[in-house]
C-alpha cells in the first residue's frame, strides 16, 4: 500500500466506523489510521491546502471510532505534531473535541491556555465549534463558560454562535451581565450573530453604556437582529458623541433595511458631509443598500429623491 492511498483507507474506515458504531472498533482499527494521519503529515516547506485537507481526513476517521482509545491517539498525535502549525493544532485539537467528552473539553481548553499563545488562542472557538456530543455541549456552555478566564469566554462565546444554537441565547444574555468587558462585547455580538430578536430590549439598553465599544457593538448587533423596532433607538445613536457609535448605527440601520429609517439617515448624512468621509460613506452605504439607488454623498440629491 502507498502512502499516498492512506488517507483513501482512512476515510473508508471512517465510513465503517459510522456503519458498525464503537463497539465494533478495536485498537487494530487505529494502526492505519495513525498511518494515514502520518503519510499526510507533510515537511514544514510543503504545506498545502491538498495536505491539510488529507490530515483533516485521516483526523475525522480516527475520531469517528468514538472510542477512548481513538481519542488517546488523537492526545498523543497532539503531542507529537501539535507545535507545528496553527491551522494543524486546530484540526488535532477539534478531532478530540469532536466526540469527545466534557473531560476532553476540559483539556482541550487548558492546553491552549498552556500554550499561552495568542494566535493558537484565537482559534479555540473554531476548535470548541466542533463539539457535538450533548453532554459536552452542556458542559462548554455551563461549567467551562463559568469557570473560564475572561479571554477564553470570549472564545467560547463565539464558538456558541458559531454553532448556530439558539438554545443558548438565555446564556449569552446572562454574559452581558459580566464584569470584563470584553466578555459583554462577545454576548453582544454573539445575539447579533444569532438574530435573537427576543434579545433585542437588552442589546438596545447598551445603545446608552457609558463605554464607546459597548455601544459600538450593541449598534452592531441590532444591525444583525434586523428587527425594525430597534430603529427609533439606533436613529437617536446618530447623535451619539463617538464616531464609531454613530458609524455602526448608520451600517446597523441600512442592515435592518426600513424605509421608516431614510429621514434621520439623511439627516445624519447632513450634518457629516465635509466633516467626516467616513461617517459620510457609512450614511450613503445605509441609505443606498434601503433604496436600490446609486446616489452617492449629496444630502440634497437624497432629499430630493425621498421627497
Amino acid at each position: 500500500m502507498t502512502r499516498r492511498s492512506l488517507p483513501l483507507l482512512a476515510v473508508l474506515l471512517a465510513s465503517l466506523g459510522w456503519i458498525c458504531g464503537p463497539a465494533d472498533a478495536g485498537p487494530e482499527d487505529l494502526q492505519p489510521l495513525v498511518a494515514a494521519y502520518e503519510a499526510s503529515v507533510p515537511a514544514p516547506t510543503q504545506r498545502s491546502e491538498k495536505g491539510y485537507e488529507a490530515q483533516k481526513d485521516a483526523l475525522e476517521a480516527i475520531a469517528a471510532l468514538r472510542t477512548v482509545e481513538a481519542r488517546t491517539t488523537i492526545r498523543r498525535i497532539l503531542l507529537q505534531y501539535g507545535m507545528a502549525d496553527y491551522r494543524q493544532t486546530a484540526l488535532i485539537l477539534g478531532a478530540l473535541v469532536r466526540y469527545g467528552t466534557p473531560t476532553d473539553v476540559d483539556f482541550t481548553i487548558d492546553w491552549v491556555e498552556g500554550r499561552k499563545d495568542p494566535h493558537i488562542l484565537d482559534l479555540l472557538h473554531t476548535i470548541l465549534a466542533e463539539v457535538t456530543k450533548p453532554r459536552a455541549e452542556r458542559h462548554l456552555r455551563e461549567n467551562a463558560l463559568r469557570g473560564a478566564v475572561p479571554r477564553v469566554k470570549v472564545q467560547i462565546l463565539r464558538a456558541l454562535a458559531r454553532r448556530k444554537d439558539m438554545s443558548v441565547i438565555p446564556v449569552l444574555i446572562q454574559m452581558t451581565r459580566e464584569a470584563a468587558r470584553s466578555v459583554r462585547i462577545e454576548a453582544l455580538e454573539a445575539l447579533g450573530e444569532l438574530g435573537a430578536r427576543k434579545a433585542r430590549p437588552i442589546v438596545q439598553v447598551f445603545l446608552r453604556d457609558t463605554e464607546v465599544e459597548l455601544r459600538t457593538a450593541a449598534a452592531r448587533a441590532l444591525g444583525r437582529l434586523g428587527d425594525a423596532g430597534a430603529i427609533p433607538a439606533l436613529a437617536r445613536a446618530l447623535d451619539d458623541g463617538s464616531a464609531r457609535v454613530i458609524e455602526a448605527a448608520a451600517l446597523a440601520l441600512g442592515a435592518i433595511d426600513s424605509p421608516v429609517a431614510v429621514v434621520p439617515l439623511i439627516a445624519g448624512l447632513k450634518k457629516a458631509a465635509g466633516k467626516n468621509l467616513r461617517l459620510e460613506d457609512a450614511y450613503v452605504q445605509a441609505l443606498q443598500r434601503i433604496s436600490g439607488k446609486a446616489i452617492h454623498g449629496d444630502a440634497e440629491l437624497w432629499q430630493a429623491w425621498w421627497a
